[in-house]
């Protein structure tokens, strides 16, 4: 009886084990470095229909609806190619901000080159019937914003590193010292613009006559008539 319980026991913890090992997931991790490439979203080539979720770590709603992710990710395996964003992190933050996300999570079906915000029930049947019999078709499609532009970029970078700074334990030091650092970062391309337009007014100011210039200058200095010349002239024309 014990060798039993003990085998039974056994086979139990080699199940539990077996299970907890999670399956590869069919999910596409996606971010600002392989978005277009993956998505091609706003050419709308031919990678096929994307639904994807915006999402952060820390979001409620987003931990109760990941396990139903999980799986419409395995339904719709070889159909809707099924990806996720996470927008806390510096590389998922740009294509969130391209898409305008406000709230967590928000999930938006991709379809030739336009986009289509999900408001239904976040369950596993709606969410399916939404991809598969066309249940976008019903919303109002928006055209899918062009990639980011490097100064967008740098700016939403820049907020991104504020928001998640602590430079300092005090909140106020911090928040001075956040500022100092951005009143940098503004003033700098200004200060830049400001001193080559000064040079360059400057450089025109002193910059010395040419040989030509000179020679044109003498000559019509000869040329001019005197003041003497002048009076003769006049004096003749009197008489």
């Amino acid at each position: 009886k014990i060798l039993n319980m003990a085998a039974g026991v056994l086979a139990l913890l080699l199940t539990l084990s077996f299970a907890a090992i999670d399956e590869p997931s069919n999910i596409v991790q996606l971010d600002v470095g392989n978005f277009e490439h993956l998505t091609q979203a706003s050419t709308g080539s031919t990678t096929g229909d994307w639904f994807v979720k915006f999402y952060a770590p820390w979001c409620g709603h987003c931990k109760r609806i990941a396990p139903v992710w999980k799986q419409l990710a395995l339904n719709l395996k070889r159909q809707v190619n099924v990806a996720e964003v996470n927008c806390d992190s510096p590389e998922g933050r740009p294509v969130c901000v391209r898409f305008g996300v406000a709230g967590y999570p928000t999930l938006v079906y991709i379809r030739h080159g336009q986009f289509y915000v999900y408001d239904g029930v976040r369950d596993l049947q709606n969410m399916e019937n939404f991809a598969l019999d066309g249940g976008y078709e019903k919303l109002t499609g928006h055209e899918v914003p062009s990639e980011p532009g490097f100064i967008e970029t740098f700016f939403d970078n820049l907020e991104a590193y504020i928001h998640n700074a602590n430079v300092h334990s005090d909140p106020v030091i911090n928040a001075v010292l956040i500022g100092l650092l951005l009143g940098v970062v503004i003033m700098l391309p200004v200060t830049l613009i400001l001193y080559l337009c000064f040079c360059q007014t400057a450089s025109k100011a002193v910059a010395p006559a040419t040989p030509g210039k000179l020679a044109s200058t003498e000559a019509s200095i000869r040329a001019r008539p005197s003041g003497q010349g002048v009076r003769q002239r006049m004096k003749a024309s009197a008489e």
